[in-house]
């Protein structure tokens, strides 16, 4: 049954106001009554199950403890919650499998920058048959596209990026998938054929740095961007991720904005910040639609986007 707008705010701001008591002010009682009000108003919703675990730990190890655990282990035996009361270490593990699978996936992915692309595409085959809940398995099947991209086989290339496009439709990784899939399928097209970078000033656009390894972490070139975003941009909710490009550069990405003249407000903004992306000023930047994208990230070619670029946007 769905909810209403209206009783999702409701919830929201009950279970907000409970956390705001218990964590912040140590207000217990008062935390208690927005918890237990939340749940006699609404006996499903989003934030029935969290209220039901916020009171189990209030009251924890009392008696009535045991009347919300009994109610998170019967209604919701799969929840995260049901596994941490069942298991108090549960988060603790959780955390550390999540630390071996990241550094399992960057042992995989330094195969590639190492051009051991035999190699790189043999271990992602492996977790992607062994492991499909691991957390990173989404980048495991993009890399396998890149390997077989670096390999020069395309036919695989087009199979891995359909792949990883249909099954990660909602996250960065299959959208990008699915951009340069698109870019593929429109190149072989008779119909559509595509030759360079097309200008398109009125069509949603991107921003990227090119992020070479020399730059360091890219973890703290996202925090910097996020950073500089909240403070010029913070009505807008960009979203700041990366791509791999090949094995010396990554792509850091601003999505997106509308048209060419957002974007380039934005473009203009990062060129003339002098404190919070002081660390990349050498760096490559530049605006880029989403089926120039797909070229340029096949083509590889960093040069002759710039050149494009510069002709189109900055003369």
């Amino acid at each position: 049954e769905e909810i209403s707008e209206a009783k999702k705010k409701v919830q929201y701001a009950l279970y907000h106001a409970g956390v705001i008591f218990k964590d912040e002010l140590s207000q217990n009682d008062l935390a208690i009554k927005m918890f237990k009000d939340l749940l006699k108003k609404y006996d499903y919703g989003e934030f029935v199950l969290p209220a039901n675990y916020q009171l189990y730990l209030i009251y924890s190890p009392g008696q009535e403890s045991e009347t919300y655990k009994s109610t998170i282990l019967t209604d919701y035996p799969e929840s995260e919650y049901a596994r941490l009361i069942k298991n108090p270490n549960y988060k603790r593990e959780g955390e550390e499998k999540f630390k071996q699978q990241e550094e399992n996936y960057l042992s995989v992915y330094a195969l590639y920058k190492q051009k051991r692309f035999d190699e790189s595409l043999k271990a992602c085959n492996e977790i992607i048959a062994s492991e499909p809940d691991n957390k990173f398995i989404s980048r495991y099947y993009f890399l396998r596209a890149l390997n077989y991209g670096e390999m020069q086989q395309l036919e695989q290339l087009e199979q891995a990026l359909s792949q990883c496009a249909e099954k990660f439709g909602n996250e960065e990784t299959g959208k990008e998938a699915q951009s340069i899939l698109d870019f593929l399928r429109n190149k072989k097209s008779k119909e559509n054929p595509i030759d360079g970078f097309v200008y398109d000033a009125n069509s949603e656009h991107f921003f990227i740095m090119v992020f070479t390894n020399s730059m360091g972490s890219i973890v703290e070139g996202k925090a910097a961007f996020s950073d500089f975003n909240t403070k010029y941009f913070s009505t807008k909710n960009y979203a700041v991720s990366n791509n791999f490009l090949n094995t010396d550069n990554q792509l850091l990405i601003i999505k997106s904005f509308p048209d060419k003249n957002a974007g380039m407000d934005y473009y203009r903004a990062v060129v003339n910040e002098s404190e919070r992306l002081k660390n990349y000023k050498a760096a490559s930047y530049f605006l880029i639609t989403p089926k120039n994208y797909a070229a340029f990230f096949l083509s590889k070619d960093i040069a002759k986007y710039m050149q494009f670029f510069q002709d189109n946007y900055l003369k």
